[in-house]
C-alpha cells in the first residue's frame, strides 16, 4: 500500500515555508494520500523521516530549501531505505524565491 509523508520546514526561505503550509496541507488533503509533518528545529527532519519510514511510508516529500532537502535525503540514505522509498522535493527555500 502506498503511503506519503510530507516533511515541511516552516523556517525555510525566511518564513516562506510557513506561508506555504496551508496550501501544502490543502493540496495533499485533497489526495487523501499524505500526512504533513512540520519541523520545529533544525535536525527534526531525521526524526520525522525515520518515523515515516518505520510506519511504512513509500514516498517522502521534503518541502523547504537545500538544507531541508539534504537532511531528508540523508535520513533516507542513513536508514538504508534508498531503494525502498521515493523522495520528492518541493521548493520553499530562500534561493527559490521569485521576484
Amino acid at each position: 500500500m502506498e503511503s506519503t509523508v510530507v516533511v515541511l520546514n516552516p523556517a525555510a526561505g525566511r518564513g516562506r515555508g510557513a506561508k506555504l503550509l496551508p496550501r501544502v496541507r490543502e493540496a495533499f488533503a485533497r489526495t487523501g494520500a499524505a500526512a504533513v509533518h512540520v519541523t520545529e528545529r533544525r535536525g527534526d527532519e531525521a526524526r520525522l523521516v525515520g518515523e515515516a519510514l518505520q510506519s511504512g511510508a513509500t514516498t517522502i516529500v521534503a518541502v523547504g530549501g537545500d538544507g531541508t532537502w539534504g537532511r531528508c535525503a540523508s535520513a533516507v540514505l542513513n536508514a538504508g531505505a534508498g531503494d525502498a522509498v521515493r523522495l520528492a522535493f518541493l521548493t520553499g527555500g530562500t534561493g527559490d524565491e521569485i521576484g
